[in-house]
């Protein structure tokens, strides 16, 4: 799972290639589309220190094909037309598109170089923001996040008994956590450090704190992700377009969508 700038950022590329119909489905679900961007991941910050039914249906989801998702995300839609929904199925398709383009060789440079799956990540997030004039130590990606009461209840109705307050759980603990590993001090960053490592959370939570400090193990991934991220955007376009199409008849599913997250059959 690319981390949350990389999506955000595949996403706004999205969306600037999209047809003027797309466009305005997802201006009128703004949020929704923006929540979308972060998949199944959003669903994991519902208190992450445990393993609770919630977060680990984040981590079944990435192992499963997307397609079961995005077919009861048409039953859903077919229901009701709603377009806070379509916005955040679009975001969700720009989600998986990503990681499936991304994983394989993040678990081939994690493999080489015996790098964690998430500082590998946390890394292509300080790299993008430093090309796009950003300071890693200031800016937060999940700022923009927001939390409605309408949005909350269709991004439920599409998880098996998740609820829109959970919803609401997982997304206000997604920007606290984020925000909070943000470290300007080194001071905050040897204490997180610390308290990661003593609480069992040095390969988790340890791997997303934002230092600034450039990886020199990763200088070729964030070459390499971002060529990923770039190939992945057109792709994507055409996906949405395709499934906009699903969304409005009885069209078949595109076979991108049959892999799991990770690129995988």
């Amino acid at each position: 799972m690319p981390a949350a700038y990389a999506h955000y950022v595949f996403g706004k590329k999205v969306f600037a290639e999209l047809p003027r119909k797309e466009k305005q489905i997802i201006r009128r679900g703004r949020d929704a589309f923006l929540l979308g961007l972060h998949g199944p991941d959003l669903l994991f910050y519902f208190y992450p220190l445990k393993k609770n039914r919630v977060n680990q249906l984040g981590s079944r989801m990435h192992e499963e094909i997307a397609a079961d998702f995005f077919n009861k995300g048409k039953e859903n839609y077919q229901k009701k037309k709603d377009p806070v929904l379509r916005a955040y199925l679009y975001g969700f398709l720009c989600h998986y598109i990503l990681d499936s383009e991304c994983h394989p060789y993040v678990a081939y440079y994690m493999e080489e170089r015996g790098l964690g799956h998430l500082a590998v990540e946390t890394e292509l997030d300080r790299y993008l923001m430093e090309v796009d004039g950003l300071d890693p130590l200031d800016y937060v990606p999940v700022h923009h996040l927001i939390s409605r009461a309408h949005t909350r209840s269709q991004i439920a109705s599409m998880f098996e008994d998740v609820t829109k307050e959970q919803i609401d759980i997982s997304i206000r603990m997604f920007r606290r956590i984020i925000t909070f590993l943000v470290c300007r001090s080194p001071l905050k960053r040897r204490l997180l450090t610390f308290i990661c490592r003593v609480t069992g959370q040095k390969n988790h939570f340890g791997e997303l704190i934002m230092d600034g400090r450039v990886h020199p193990s990763c200088e070729e991934s964030d070459w390499f992700l971002e060529e990923r991220l770039n190939h992945g955007v057109q792709i994507a376009v055409q996906e949405i377009e395709n499934y906009s199409r699903v969304l409005e008849s009885d069209a078949a599913l595109s076979e991108r969508l049959y892999q799991n997250y990770e690129g995988m059959l």
